[in-house]
């Protein structure tokens, strides 16, 4: 997988710094960060934004963008293979978009069966905490549940999490993530397509 960082400033009348910061996946140290410059109304991509930024190959985490006027921003993350990139845009995740503290968020879908998997890829920004995932049926039943830890401005990522919550096998499923008190908790699944190692990540809502 290559993840393309794509940046654009839609001020035309002043530029902007950009500062990128990066949380290795399972980290409890301060990020790594990078400065960059935005001109008037200018956009840019930066190619495999881990190597290029940070010096990080392999890796993965989480990506969080600040800037002195407000950017647009999304992330390309792609597999590659001989035929070609099976890739997909990453939305990022605005501040009133988190699971609030003592609050819930769920997405639908949620796929585990021999070809496609779930993965929960999650960030704190707040106080330590646990995540409760939630499995349902496409019968609305619960199927299955499991706790997480994590630190503050920790990023994870829990594979194939319907397994890992106790579900063998769903293909309508529904996830639901509970966040505990003093977390500001962001949320995706990556649903994995096994065959061609295409993703769609989706955020929780």
């Amino acid at each position: 997988f290559r993840s393309d960082l794509l940046l654009s400033n839609p001020d035309a009348s002043q530029s902007t710094a950009v500062t990128v910061l990066f949380y290795p996946l399972g980290s409890k140290g301060a990020p790594q960060t990078a400065a960059l410059t935005l001109d008037p109304g200018a956009s840019q991509v930066i190619p495999d934004v881990l190597g290029t930024l940070f010096g990080v190959d392999p890796g993965q985490g989480t990506l969080q963008v600040l800037s002195d006027v407000p950017v647009a921003s999304s992330l390309r993350i792609a597999s590659s293979k001989p035929e070609g990139d099976f890739a997909t845009l990453a939305l990022p995740i605005d501040p009133d978009g988190i699971v609030r503290p003592g609050g819930s968020a769920f997405v639908i879908g949620a796929p585990q069966t021999p070809i496609r998997r779930t993965n929960l890829l999650l960030f704190n920004r707040g106080a330590a905490g646990t995540v409760t995932a939630i499995a349902y049926n496409g019968n609305n039943s619960e199927i299955g549940r499991r706790q997480f830890a994590v630190d503050d401005h920790q990023a994870i990522r829990v594979d194939s999490v319907m397994a890992a919550v106790g579900v063998d096998e769903e293909t309508n499923g529904r996830l639901v993530v509970e966040a505990s008190d003093g977390m500001l908790l962001y949320a995706w699944a990556a649903e994995v397509d096994g065959p061609t190692g295409d993703v769609e990540i989706i955020p929780f809502r």
